[in-house]
């Protein structure tokens, strides 16, 4: 009987020195499901880590590149896109926009529709509007808002009628 009243404590949490469990929406949390292999909880701590101190960690761009490249390498469509934002805007990694080129255009290809909307960013960039409007279709077209009103800036009369006013 005292045996299954201590264990009732511990399971209870009433039994001593025990550890904080790390709720899950916290760096905490992204941290443990991370470590887990939960890839996008890596790619939701790296976001945390380019944020900063408002999201409850010191801000790291070193440590947020190494958690895009894992979940991105992982398959992970939202780390490839992170990560390509990263070299795109020189966030701590040398600028390189044929490496953010290419992590677009993987997460694009894959169906992530915001890698679409920043390959077509790059291509508006290197003059290439016809292409840039494409890619910005497909984004408006699977529901992205921001393809949607990038499109209509191109003059695309559907991206306009679907972009919020």
């Amino acid at each position: 009987m005292r045996r299954l009243g201590a264990l009732l404590l511990v399971l209870l949490g009433c039994g001593g020195p025990h550890k904080q469990v790390a709720r899950p929406g916290t760096a905490a949390g992204d941290r443990v499901a991370c470590e887990r292999g939960e890839l996008r909880a890596c790619v939701d701590l790296g976001l945390r880590y380019i944020e900063g101190e408002r999201q409850g960690v010191a801000q790291d761009p070193i440590a947020a590149r190494a958690l895009f490249e894992r979940a991105c390498d992982g398959g992970v469509l939202p780390g490839c896109h992170a990560l390509g934002v990263l070299y795109q805007q020189a966030i701590g990694v040398a600028p390189n926009h044929a490496r953010a080129r290419d992590l677009y255009y993987r997460a694009c290809r894959g169906g992530h529709l915001l890698g679409c909307v920043s390959l077509g960013g790059i291509d508006e960039l290197l003059e290439r509007p016809d292409r840039a409007l494409l890619l910005y279709q497909r984004a408006c077209a699977g529901g992205e808002e921001l393809g949607c009103q990038a499109a209509c800036r191109l003059g695309d009369a559907r991206g306009c009628e679907l972009a919020a006013p």
